[in-house]
């Protein structure tokens, strides 16, 4: 399993390749994963050091550093019987892999952009190619389709995102009584990064109108620095593992109003598998998961009124939001790593017969 990005710093990607990777070896199957920032003591064999790169309106660490180099060179020979390539065309692992390994190679495409990718388009010439040592295609999405098709057509299988079902579900401790929550508090969730695609913005704002109009409301922000100070917002910052599904369990309503730029979102299926609704942006990855408004509601992008107005009619309808968060846990079982697990291996069975 080969990802372009820092183990160290949490993302989708790489909470892909872990999921992934434990579901396989649940079935029987050896597994090994390089990254850039792993320990190759540890599980995780490294591929150089890191360095920020701004990317698809955020930040990604990729490994620019020439030790990826030795390190692709040095598996070459390591007896396995396929690799598994994670964002192909990104530096340098996952590009060098896909360039220098002999062994079948399947590649999983994860990023969306609705504008569009200058780098596709004047690469492509170079990276069709590479693209053709490729035995099989997988897409996360039908977002993540559209848009790696569109610089380079193919035969692709979309095999979405995985979650684990397991430690993501309603059962389980939650944070209420460690933030001093009451139970008549209304809790709303906001859990990524403070990237302006990401919405922060816009959900603070909607919150704060809220409030205004209920007193109860109170939003839950994890995984943000720099939170705006308001009145009912309580900022966790970056959580521990164990901390993230209790900090799902906590919450009444996940608020997702990404810009774009969301090939699938994962923290709609935790959410959703942890039987909490969503309020998501009305993007093609999010429709996806949500098919158009099961188990929440979908939001016209970067409108706060709209957002404003889908909070207060969840908050406000005890009825719908346990319907709501019936139809989210029963969604987010078909994103299960045990099934996502054997579609992925029935690729990987036909790529070795092959």
């Amino acid at each position: 399993m080969i990802s372009p990005y820092s183990w160290g710093v949490p993302g989708g990607v790489n909470r892909h390749v872990e999921g992934l990777s434990n579901a396989l070896r649940k079935r029987g199957h050896l597994v090994s994963v390089m990254a850039p920032d792993g320990d190759r003591r540890g599980e995780i064999i490294s591929a150089g050091r890191s360095v920020p790169v701004p990317f698809n309106r955020s930040v990604a660490r990729v490994a620019l550093d020439p030790r990826a180099i030795r390190t692709v060179i040095s598996i070459r020979g390591s007896g396995f019987d396929l690799a598994h390539i994670h964002e192909p065309l990104v530096p340098l692992p996952s590009l060098l892999s896909l360039a220098l390994l002999p062994a079948p190679l399947v590649a999983t495409f994860h990023a969306a952009r609705e504008e569009g990718s200058v780098v596709y388009a004047v690469g492509k010439g170079i990276f069709r190619p590479l693209l053709e040592r490729l035995e099989a295609r997988i897409a996360v999405s039908p977002a993540a389709l559209d848009f790696v098709s569109r610089y380079f057509p193919g035969s692709y299988r979309v095999i979405p995102n995985g979650v684990d079902t397991e430690r993501f579900s309603p059962g389980g401790i939650n944070l209420r009584e460690r933030l001093g929550l009451r139970d008549d508090d209304f809790v709303f969730l906001f859990v990524g990064r403070n990237e302006p695609r990401k919405g922060l913005g816009l959900a603070v704002e909607a919150f704060r109108r809220v409030r205004e109009r209920r007193a109860e409301a109170r939003l839950l922000v994890v995984g943000a620095r720099d939170v705006p100070r308001e009145r009912g917002v309580i900022s966790l910052g970056m959580v521990d593992e164990e901390s993230l599904p209790a900090a799902y369990r906590t919450a009444d309503v996940l608020l997702a109003p990404s810009l774009g730029g969301e090939s699938f979102g994962m923290v709609l299926v935790e959410a959703m598998a942890c039987g909490v609704p969503v309020i998501a942006s009305d993007i093609p990855g999010y429709r996806y998961v949500l098919q158009g408004g099961t188990g929440g509601r979908l939001t016209p992008v970067g409108s706060v009124v709209a957002l404003e107005e889908a909070m207060m009619e969840i908050l406000e309808e005890p009825s719908l939001r346990e319907r709501l968060a019936v139809e989210a846990r029963r969604r987010a079982e078909e994103f299960s790593w045990e099934r996502v697990a054997l579609q992925v291996e029935e690729v990987y069975r036909q790529v070795v017969d092959t």
